[in-house]
């Protein structure tokens, strides 16, 4: 779990070297919020706005985003070099509203940033599909020659299947993906 330091005068988060070199937008989260509710920030006003887990049903939920604000940037903590050390920022997106051309990331000594936003609208969970229903279901259906059904088995691909419905009246098993 990454950890990180809050600078009140500049209005930076710097990611501890410490903690290696990955950070979550939920750990980012779960450390500002009891940040803002100290005595010793109130008179800076929010620090981020956080948003997204939306529930999605049995697909998962929508991604974390955190907007900083008031100037408030994520910084890694300066390296001695000559070497560069790469440290990424993933699970959700990370924007800001600054006087920085809205960039969210300050500038470190030997350190690249990359930031991995998540580029679509959800985070899915995996979801159990009845191969027999399912086929039946397609059978059923005439419209739809041509149809590639691909079922996916959790990253066990030697059991992944493609079905396609040739004619419209049966699915016709093909070699896994």
């Amino acid at each position: 779990m990454a950890t990180f330091t809050f600078y009140k005068l500049t209005k930076l988060i710097e990611i501890d070297e410490a903690c290696g070199t990955q950070a979550t937008i939920q750990e980012f989260i779960c450390a500002i919020r009891p940040q803002e509710a100290l005595l010793c920030y109130m008179d800076l006003g929010r620090i981020m706005d956080g948003t997204g887990k939306d529930d999605l049903g049995a697909l998962g939920s929508t991604a974390p985003t955190l907007r900083l604000v008031n100037d408030w940037r994520i910084k890694a903590a300066d390296r001695c070099g000559p070497g560069y050390t790469t440290v990424t920022i993933l699970g959700g997106n990370l924007v800001a509203t600054n006087v920085y051309c809205d960039s969210p990331i300050a500038p470190s000594s030997f350190v690249t940033i990359v930031l991995s936003q998540a580029l679509s609208a959800s985070v899915s969970t995996a979801i159990e599909v009845d191969v027999a229903k399912t086929r039946r279901y397609l059978t059923n259906k005439k419209n739809i020659v041509g149809t590639t059904l691909n079922i996916r088995n959790d990253g066990d691909t030697a059991n992944d299947q493609t079905y396609t419905l040739d004619d419209g009246d049966s699915p016709k098993s093909q070699t896994p993906v």
